[in-house]
């Protein structure tokens, strides 16, 4: 049944208020010529890409509750709003207006919320379409999501390179990372001292290994899902080092991953927000490259299937040409992570570097054949 607190309010559809759907998400879903009202309290808040989800607890006239499920743009997108990932907080008390899915599913797209202290915070469209409303001759969202305000201070770790400060001509003294460098599988290092679940985890791990050497983890919803960091630097196909000033782009061919180490003296944040690759900075020791990354995601592969890290991981790397041979790469990674290490755990890495071929393309969904079942292990669709 539906709220009591629902109520249908329909709207003219003003098309230059809505942001253009994306070509792979479409808008064709939510009747966009309709508003809903509901009022609840938040259940779950998923800060993902390519969308954002707030599910809201909303009393039905039985006494039960519906769930409700609202979309949201993309957290890159809310990010430069101003948004974090503690805007919209489980238990909150607040009220959403949104373009209701057209088949009558509990649920649409988000246009407005009101927080538990009386803020309203809208989508683009809406921001716009409010401003109009007060005679406003200047809006001041622009559709395509610039910034909104600057109400937390960890919108500070994302903003761009002050050029004013690094130029073109400082990076002819940075070490020649030039070309592609191919992963040679030559791996050291130390043990690791793993605790608690992550020590019981790995032991399972192994045990079922030594009974099937077919026996895998995936830890993630699709093979298609990158590794982040630190495995996007060991897979087996190549990197590529991008030199830009205040900056360096790590590129990994599959699946085209990304990563930016910032080079403009920057610290690490104090509470990033997760993601794949984490936050990374560095600086030059002499000809080493030294790069300290935090805020990557619990549960990504930590040096070798079966080991995956905590929260609280802080990853240091120690990049540099070798001294007899200018076309071999060392990486040296040490792994300090208190929830899953003991004592940190160092894995070293060999590359060679190739002055011809350039990065190729690598779109794993292109024909991505390779699901993940339900018990989290790989299948093969085969042609029919």
């Amino acid at each position: 049944m539906r709220s009591s607190t629902t109520r249908l309010m329909v709207l003219a559809a003003i098309s230059c208020f809505g942001l253009p759907a994306l070509a792979h998400h479409s808008m064709a879903m939510f009747d966009r010529t309709t508003k809903v009202e509901i009022s609840g309290v938040v259940a779950d808040v998923e800060w993902t890409n390519p969308h954002v989800w707030v599910e809201v607890e909303v009393p039905a006239e039985d006494g039960n509750s519906e769930r409700w499920a609202i979309e949201f743009t993309s957290r890159v997108h809310l990010t430069r709003r101003g948004w974090t990932r503690t805007t919209v907080n489980p238990g909150d008390a607040v009220t959403f207006t949104l373009s209701p899915y057209r088949d009558g599913r509990p649920g649409g797209r988000f246009w407005t919320v009101t927080l538990p202290n009386g803020e309203t915070l809208r989508d683009p469209g809406a921001q716009r379409q409010y401003e109009l409303s007060l005679g406003a001759e200047r809006l001041s969202v622009d559709p395509a999501s610039q910034p909104q305000d600057d109400r937390d201070a960890r919108r500070a770790a994302a903003l761009q390179v002050d050029r004013s400060r690094h130029s073109y001509a400082q990076l002819d003294d940075w070490p020649d990372f030039g070309g592609i460098w191919h992963p040679s599988f030559a791996v050291g290092g130390t043990e690791p001292q793993l605790k608690g679940e992550y020590l019981e985890a790995w032991e399972e791990f192994q045990e079922l290994a030594a009974a099937d050497p077919s026996h895998e983890v995936v830890g993630r919803d699709s093979n298609c899902e990158p590794l982040g960091m630190p495995g996007m630097m060991t897979m087996p196909y190549s990197i590529e080092f991008l030199y830009t000033p205040g900056k360096i782009t790590v590129q990994q061919e599959a699946p085209m991953s990304i990563r930016r180490i910032f080079m403009d003296g920057r610290p690490l944040p104090e509470n990033p927000d997760p993601t794949y690759a984490g936050y990374s900075v560095g600086r030059w020791e002499g000809e080493v490259l030294v790069v300290e990354t935090v805020g990557t995601r619990a549960g990504q592969r930590l040096g070798v299937a079966g080991i995956t890290n905590g929260p609280r991981l802080k990853i240091t790397e120690r990049i540099y040409i070798d001294e007899d041979n200018p076309d071999v790469l060392h990486l040296d990674f040490t792994f300090e992570d208190p929830d899953a290490l003991a004592a940190p755990w160092t894995r070293t890495h060999v590359f060679n570097r190739d002055n011809e071929w350039a990065m190729l393309e690598y779109i794993c969904s292109e024909n991505d054949r390779h699901p993940v079942n339900e018990l989290g292990r790989s299948e093969a669709i085969l042609s029919d």
